[in-house]
């Protein structure tokens, strides 16, 4: 049915574009001003209205309108100044070259679907990362670069996380991954199939993969900091990121970078408490190397384009691992050796130094991608043919814990006599198309789209063993994996209605469906074999019975698989009425209804008031709600994972089972079904333009979330419930050594302040862009009396601290920097240019789960003697980068570049305990910015 709807949508689009009742024609043609190059997508208004058009691949335009002369047009385009021309004779071209503007004069489409406006005239704010900042960006990935350039996004690469390892997790507002949406060329991207459930920021949230589209594809990025899911849906709580993709034609370019990580730099990191012995010489490591090229292709007498990147990436691993003091063989083995021998093999089996036994730091990684981006007219009248989309695959290899002889249920020393160092190996895909068709239906601006994405990840475990199938146990083992696919229809119409004042209308429709799945992995990755191990132990065999699963990450069984699907249909309507120039307010409103849980309507207004021509006030109010994923509804495995051992501190491994809302198991204990999250978002602003070289805003933000779906904490079989029920009674005949499931545990308040300027000073010949952005931001978990408030069941009554401990309260309120501040300095003059780029990270602190107030919990540090809790702050850190880049010739540019030139690192574990058994010299929980240290770079940029 859908199928034939879209079809009967363009065809009648199609047949009635030509429905226009314009008398009054401007032509005129719209060039860079510097290099002449025609400007595509530079937009055209009629000033006062809403009345518009854009320029075509060649930078011509045409802009019917019923208005006659004399009147004014306002020409903008992404990273120029808007410029005002006077309209007296319509027969008479204009033709207009654009200057450089500051980014807050730039404009951008994301944050109403109704007239386009710079971030200053808006009523909500936005970020705009344009082509210059892209192009003197240090970072090579989109998250990456997101985290150095917008201070509201955070995003750091994880460690010992499984799949997390591989997929960054990357948020707004210090809120949730899956809080944010993301748009490609304003039309809705999907999420990953990835479901973080290990102990990193955003445990128990979907999120977007973001480094799957090519950063070299990108022409800029908007950052929408407001609630937007009355405009554009679901998940929409934290803001609205909006990639917009290259679309220049007739060009062609070709870039390669490459750089390696120097992180013994100075001295290297700082051990503070940390004895020496444990901080080893690290390797010059993380060597990385991209190459991407570009090309544009003119179509149709270039009034349309076809725009292709490809890029490919290779990231080796990084490693900050301590020098491990632990354990090694069990007691009176026979195949024992001394700890010289065996850290000389591990050094030549995995490339560590010195006494190091595992990787902590970046997971290796190679990525290639391919974007396209096209746009074809359809005839005279303005109807357009658009298309974008790409496929991209990445794969990564990540190591876990270290499997110790000494460990013997994990290990068969026929195969493994030293133990080993598991790897896991993934391969994750993602797929997207969009094709759409807009143009006028009478007075109204039809858009008709269909959007299909697919990101799947599959894993397979290499230098591993099942345990329990003893010497039959192969050593690499595919071990399942899981896909999500969205398929998303809209049918989007606008129009200005003649008045008074203008109003702009916007309404539109979306259907919505969306499929998970779960792959089994092959029987060696998750089948309890039985087999007892024979050990020698002091010259007599003994047997030791193995653990079932592939070590380091269990298969998913064949009850684990699974294939669900859910559709969603939403009805939206927008409203901007300018009651005078200095007077904005926009009303928007969108209902939606999901098959599997409801439905829910959503609400926005928003308002900008011009003091004068330099200031304005801007506000906005507006309920939001993010629908449960079905990755969180459905998801269910057995995994292995790592926790504190309540006695000696040391990591320890359980097996845990995550049981979805249709188990019995949760059903035991009581969980309802997931239901939505709503929040209320409230943002207060003043922005000014004081010079033509001097802007400002600042917004202030309130966001009130209920019922925030989380991941609980692990119950035991030893947890005593309500009326004495043992959680072993439900959890045992299961397998299941502790048991965790999705609930709507918490509500949350976030407040914060958003400051961004920009200034241009010319300076000699050439001229100095400086800009200082900050995010100051705070998430509490609402509270009784001081104590978190935890949502739980009748049977869970008195167990609040087990289904949502201390230390996952902490991960929503302190695990992500309540500040970042970032200043640039960018000089150019001629062929030259000079960067200077400092960002700051506020603290974090890590919250030790079985700590708190009472000393009677902690444990004893042996770097200072004392008895002290495990809790720690991580103070504020301030990352420079520095940069230089030459126009060798009109074609090639190089540069050459320092990110965290002082090499600044986390501070480092103070706590023993945390240490364990010094492996672990920096959090594997929080991260400000990562452990990669000192970066030096270089990069070769080749335009035809």
């Amino acid at each position: 049915m859908k199928h034939l709807f879209t079809l009967a949508m363009t065809t009648l689009l199609l047949l009635v574009a030509s429905w226009t009742t314009a008398q009054t024609t401007i032509t005129g043609n719209v060039v860079d001003g510097d290099n002449r190059e025609s400007l595509i997508g530079a937009s055209i208004t009629i000033k006062g209205t809403y009345i518009g058009t854009l320029t075509d691949a060649a930078g011509n335009f045409e802009l019917n309108t019923s208005k006659t002369p004399p009147f004014s047009i306002e020409i903008s385009y992404t990273g120029y100044g808007v410029q005002e021309v006077q309209v007296t004779n319509a027969a008479e071209p204009i033709n207009v070259s654009l200057s450089a503007g500051l980014s807050m004069d730039q404009v951008t489409v994301v944050g109403s679907r109704t007239r386009q406006r710079t971030n200053l005239d808006k009523a909500v704010p936005v970020d705009l990362i344009g082509q210059k900042q892209l192009q003197h960006s240090a970072q090579a990935s989109v998250t990456q670069i997101l985290q150095y350039a917008a201070p509201s996004f955070h995003s750091t690469p994880q460690t010992i996380s499984d799949g997390t390892d591989h997929i960054d997790p990357a948020a707004l507002r210090g809120l949730g991954p899956d809080q944010t949406l993301v748009l490609i060329n304003g039309k809705r991207r999907h999420t990953s199939s990835l479901l973080n459930v290990n102990g990193t920021v955003g445990r128990g949230t979907v999120g977007t993969d973001l480094n799957s589209i090519p950063a070299s594809a990108i022409d800029r990025i908007e950052v929408l900091r407001d609630g937007a899911a009355a405009q554009y849906g679901s998940d929409a709580i934290a803001g609205v990121i909006n990639i917009i993709l290259k679309e220049k034609p007739s060009t062609a370019s070709i870039n390669f970078q490459t750089g390696v990580a120097m992180p013994n730099a100075f001295g290297g990191p700082d051990g503070g408490n940390v004895p020496d012995e444990l901080i080893p010489e690290f390797n010059n490591d993380g060597g990385m190397y991209q190459v991407s090229g570009n090309f544009g292709l003119g179509l149709l007498k270039n009034t349309g384009f076809l725009n292709v990147t490809f890029e490919h990436s290779d990231r080796s691993s990084t490693n900050r691992s301590g020098n491990y003091t632990g354990s090694i063989y069990p007691e009176g083995f026979d195949g024992a050796r001394s700890r010289e021998e065996f850290f000389d093999i591990v050094r030549k089996e995995n490339g560590f130094v010195e006494n190091q036994v595992m990787e902590i730091g970046n997971s290796a990684i190679k990525n290639t991608g391919l974007f396209l981006n096209a746009n074809l007219p359809l005839g005279e009248n303005g109807t357009e043919l658009y298309a974008n989309g790409g496929l991209n695959v990445r794969n990564g290899l990540a190591r876990g814990f270290y499997r110790f002889p000494v460990a013997q249920q994990k290990v068969v020393p026929q195969i493994y006599n030293d133990g080993f160092s598991p790897q896991i190996d993934s391969d994750v895909n993602d797929q997207s198309i969009v094709v759409g068709v807009r143009g006028k239906v009478g007075e109204w601006t039809a858009d008709l789209s269909q959007v299909y994405g697919k990101n799947s990840f599959d894993f397979t475990i290499k230098n591993s063993i099942n345990a329990s199938l003893g010497t039959a146990s192969p050593t690499e083992a595919y071990a399942g994996g899981f896909s999500y696919s969205q398929l998303t229809t809209n049918f989007d119409m606008s129009r200005e209605i003649e008045a008074s004042f203008p109003i702009n209308i916007a309404i539109g429709a979306e259907f919505r469906n969306e499929n998970y799945q779960i792959e089994a992995g092959e029987e060696a990755s998750y089948v309890a074999g039985g087999v007892e191990n024979v050990w020698m132990i002091n010259g007599q065999a003994t047997t030791f019975p193995g653990a079932a699963g592939i070590q380091v990450f269990p298969g998913f069984q064949p009850q684990n698989a699974l294939d669900e699907s859910r559709t969603n249909i939403g009805v939206y309507s927008e409203f901007d009425l300018e009651f005078t120039d200095a007077f904005l307010v926009g009303v928007a409103g969108r209902y939606e209804n999901y098959s599997d849980f409801g439905s829910n309507f959503s609400g926005k207004l928003a308002t900008r008031y011009k003091l004068d021509e330099r200031f304005a006030l801007r506000a906005s109010a507006s309920t939001g709600f993010r629908a449960p994923s079905l990755h969180q509804v459905y998801f269910n495995n057995l995994s292995t994972q790592f926790v504190d051992d309540p006695v000696t501190g040391e990591q320890v491994a359980i097996q845990v089972g995550t049981f979805n809302n249709s188990s019995d198991v949760t059903k035991a204990f009581g969980i309802e079904n997931l239901k939505a999250e709503t929040s209320i978002n409230y943002s207060v602003g003043f922005t000014g333009r004081v010079s033509d070289d001097f802007a400002f805003t600042v917004d202030g933000y309130l966001i009130d979330i209920k019922d925030r779906i989380v991941i609980s904490g692990r119950f035991k079989p030893s947890e005593e419930l309500a009326g004495g029920v043992l959680a072993g009674d439900i959890l045992t005949p299961l397998g299941a050594g502790a048991a965790q499931f999705f609930t709507n545990a918490v509500s949350t308040t976030t407040k914060g302040l958003d400051i961004v300027g920009s200034y241009r000073v010319p300076v000699s010949k050439g001229g100095l862009s400086l800009t200082l952005a900050a995010n100051f931001t705070s998430t509490e978990v609402d509270k009784n009396n001081g104590v978190p408030v935890i949502k739980t069941s009748d049977l869970l009554k008195g167990k609040e601290s087990v289904l949502f401990n201390r230390e996952e309260v902490s991960r929503i309120e302190v695990a992500q920097p309540k500040s970042k501040i970032a200043f640039s300095a960018l000089y150019e003059i001629g062929k030259f240019s000079a960067l200077l780029r400092a960002t700051r990270f506020g603290e974090i602190s890590y919250i030790h789960p079985s700590d708190g107030g009472n000393p009677d919990t902690w444990k004893e540090n042996s770097f200072t003697g004392k008895k002290e809790s495990r809790d720690q702050v991580f103070g504020a850190k301030i990352v420079p980068d520095i940069e230089f880049a030459y126009e060798v010739t009109k074609n090639v540019r190089w540069t050459l570049g320092a990110h965290n030139f002082t090499n600044t690192f986390p501070d480092m574990h103070q706590h023993s305990s945390n240490v364990s058994s010094g492996r672990f010299l920096f959090s594997r929980r929080v991260q400000q910015f990562g452990v990669r240290g000192m970066f030096l770079y270089t990069k070769v940029g080749l335009t035809f």
